[in-house]
């Protein structure tokens, strides 16, 4: 057998190299951030004042009732109720809601927000009734009523005005940025994701004047109040909602000019306070009668945000709270010390409208 020359091996030897490191390149373990130059760090604010003009439709909606004794009907009957229903419509208001955000350090941040207006113009409705699904009810005055289902035998209307407050303390959290990835780094692009918590404080303070009687039924043979105007009414109704909720807040930069952001809070253990003063009524004390619940809050927000100038930014967009309780109690005070309780059937309170406003950031 005869070898190649030396000469060969010579030639041959620098491809086999070559075909080693190729190899040996393609079996290395991958590092696909071995020469990628750090992420830069992002715009950190740390204040914001803003100014919004929230413009507003509101309503308060309340019913109490009880179980009227057996022994008001012939033959005694257990399942008819009576009860009240207060419908508090048209209480329209321009919000000026103030806040204001400092940044603690990356990544978290605290909020504080105060807003007050006044309103006029609205409309109650105050309704008195009875509910017997299934039962016909024979009245010693005469009336006989067929499946009555919260049947008014009184109903009242009246002129409502007032004022609005509210404020809320958050702590907001930092749990997503889009950035930090690689492939949005070069992009102006950039989408935030924040959980939060907080206190909130709504009230509504509300004076009713100029009743009218709509309607007057005498069932339990007391007399009826008569048709039309009466005078002297200046009675007041004052409600609060306080509690923590938690939400998330989500705000996706398009542009360097552009901003859209976005919130969602809830909680399922508001407290509820509402107190009536009752002026027209001598027997009541004051206040007339206390409302107390545990209840629910669902507040959102939508709004697009332009910025300006380096520092002024345009706001516009959609806010909305609701509350709700269904299970609580109505206390009745009278004058001569003694009180009682019946059950609060149904709260509602509503705030929702367009928003404008401007902000300044540092």
């Amino acid at each position: 057998m005869s070898f190649p020359p030396g000469r060969y091996f010579a030639a041959l030897l620098p491809r086999l190299a070559a075909c080693a490191a190729l190899c040996a390149a393609l079996c290395a373990p991958a590092r696909a951030y071995y020469y990628e130059p750090p992420p830069l760090p992002q715009p950190f604010s740390i204040f914001k004042f803003k100014v919004t003009h929230w413009q507003t439709t509101g309503s308060d909606y309340f019913r109490t009732s009880f179980y009227l004794p057996p022994e008001s009907w012939v033959p005694p009957d257990p399942d008819v109720q009576a009860g009240s229903t207060l419908d508090f419509q048209g209480l329209d208001s321009a919000i000026e809601v103030l806040s204001a955000e400092a940044r603690l350090f990356r990544g978290f941040s605290v909020e504080a927000e105060y807003g007050s207006s006044s309103f006029s113009g609205g409309t109650a409705y105050d309704h008195d009734w009875l509910h017997a699904p299934w039962h016909i009810l024979y009245f010693y005055t005469g009336p006989v009523w067929v499946d009555p289902i919260h049947r008014d035998f009184s109903l009242s209307r009246s002129r409502l005005a007032g004022s609005t407050e509210l404020y809320s303390f958050n702590a907001y959290l930092r749990v997503y940025n889009s950035s930090r990835q690689r492939f949005m780094r070069d992009s102006d692009y950039e989408h935030n994701i924040d959980l939060y918590a907080g206190y909130s404080w709504y009230g509504d303070s509300i004076r009713i004047s100029e009743g009218n009687q709509l309607q007057s039924v005498d069932v339990f043979g007391g007399g009826t109040q008569p048709l039309g105007p009466f005078s002297g009414l200046h009675s007041t109704y004052k409600l609060h909602w306080q509690g923590v909720r938690f939400g998330f807040r989500e705000q996706t930069k398009f542009t360097d000019a552009l901003t859209m952001e976005g919130k969602l809070a809830y909680s399922p253990n508001m407290e509820y306070i509402g107190e009536g003063y009752w002026n027209l009524r001598s027997e009541f004390f004051n206040p007339s009668f206390r409302h107390t619940a545990k209840g629910t809050i669902m507040e959102f927000s939508a709004s697009l945000e332009w910025k300006l100038t380096a520092s002024l930014l345009l706001n516009a967009g959609y806010r909305g709270t609701f509350y709700a309780a269904n299970d609580g109690v109505d206390r009745t005070f009278f004058s001569d010390g003694t009180q009682s309780g019946i059950k609060l059937e149904k709260v509602r309170n509503s705030r929702t409208g367009w928003l404008l406003g401007l902000a300044l950031k540092y």
